[in-house]
């Protein structure tokens, strides 16, 4: 079945707490519209009625994400939650960690932390799954680490763009920071931004021409939906 978005800020909270207490399996919380797009373009149709939105960042995702787990709480229907969070400059674990952290600090139910696989983490929210995926790839060239690492793989792996190549945009950039006086710090993004590439576009050309290559390079996402659906009643 297919994704469906909502978007809290633009919904009264009486009424987005009726469609997920009725409607939902599982909701994906993300940081932003390129993390929403790419996660529904990559997985596909989920096989169970899943919800996805857009947070408009971190800080906003955080908080969000308090107030889903105090609705799974009292939900007849919704048995997981994922959250899906840029690393940043920071490691994969100590990402996930800093928002189950969160979650603690606001007296919500959080149980063990326990690493499913490279950058995805499960623990138990109120009584529910809560699965942490971290988007990030460490050997990336770049020094700020987000989703469109993802994308920069699977356009190296296509052999459309070359890792020695996206080295050298990546330096020029930094060089670039430096003369204006900012951080040399340099994001995939940056990169795709450079090169005049759109990271939904391209994905959306690779999944048709070279879907091997965006399946593994967002594996970590696609395993993401695979954890949210083995949390359902009857799902192994």
């Amino acid at each position: 079945m297919p994704f469906l978005q909502f978007k809290p800020a633009e919904q009264s909270f009486l009424a987005m707490a009726r469609y997920l207490n009725r409607h939902l399996d599982a909701v994906v919380l993300c940081e932003g519209p390129s993390d929403v797009e790419l996660l529904k373009l990559v997985v596909g149709e989920p096989g169970v009625s899943l919800g996805v939105t857009d947070c408009g960042g971190l800080r906003q995702l955080y908080e969000v994400g308090r107030y889903m787990a105090a609705l799974a709480r009292v939900s007849r229907k919704l048995r997981s939650l994922g959250v899906m969070v840029n690393a940043n400059k920071h490691k994969l674990a100590d990402r996930a960690r800093a928002l189950a952290q969160s979650l603690r600090e606001h007296e919500l139910e959080v149980g063990e932390f326990q690493p499913v696989s490279e950058g995805l983490f499960r623990l138990q929210l109120e009584q529910r799954t809560l699965v942490i995926c971290v988007a990030g790839l460490e050997d990336m060239p770049v020094d700020r680490h987000c989703i469109e690492d993802h994308v920069l793989k699977a356009l190296v792996s296509a052999g459309a763009l070359d890792l020695d190549y996206v080295k050298q945009i990546a330096e020029e950039l930094r060089q670039m920071a430096s003369i204006r006086q900012e951080p040399p710090e340099v994001g995939a993004k940056d990169v795709l931004e450079a090169l005049n590439l759109d990271p939904v576009e391209e994905t959306r050309k690779l999944s048709a021409e070279r879907p091997g290559a965006v399946r593994d390079a967002f594996r970590r996402l696609v395993r993401l939906v695979e954890e949210l659906q083995r949390a359902q009643p009857g799902q192994k």
